[in-house]
Formats: C-alpha cells, sequence, structure tokens
C-alpha cells in the first residue's frame, strides 16, 4: 500500500517539471530546426525566381530571429539535469 510520503513526492510538480527539461529543450531545437528550415527555403525560392525580398520577408526573418534566440535563453536559463 502507497504511503502518504510516496503519493505525495510523485505528485509533487516541481520533480515532474525537473524530469522532462531535457525533453522539453528536445522538442524546443526540433522545432526551432524546422522553423528555420521552413524560413530558409522561403529565402531560397525567392532567390531561385529572382523576386526581391519584401519587406514581409525581413518582418518573418527578424521574428524567427527574435523567437528563436528568446526560446533558446529560456531553455538554457531553465535548463537543470
Amino acid at each position: 500500500m502507497a504511503t502518504p510520503q510516496s503519493l505525495t513526492a510523485s505528485h509533487d510538480p516541481v520533480s515532474a517539471n525537473e524530469n522532462h527539461n531535457a525533453e522539453i529543450v528536445s522538442i524546443t531545437a526540433v522545432f526551432v530546426a524546422l522553423s528555420l528550415t521552413a524560413l530558409t527555403l522561403r529565402i531560397l525560392s525567392r532567390h531561385l525566381k529572382r523576386v526581391q525580398l519584401y519587406y514581409d520577408d525581413y518582418l518573418v526573418i527578424a521574428a524567427w530571429v527574435y523567437k528563436s534566440f528568446r526560446y533558446c535563453h529560456v531553455d538554457a536559463k531553465n535548463f537543470r539535469l
């Protein structure tokens, strides 16, 4: 039979969060890489069609840089094994 201490320890949100930090960092890295791939393909397609980049392309690039570094900073700051 489970004791109250073992039930409390298994349902502790802090310890559960610490166990998933590596997974969260891995998932974030995958999605950053996917978004970089999409952005690279967008720019490459513009280059191959010989179409200049417009303001919306520059906004997408700026947003990608901002969000990617923000996600990486937050993950690095909160990462604990």
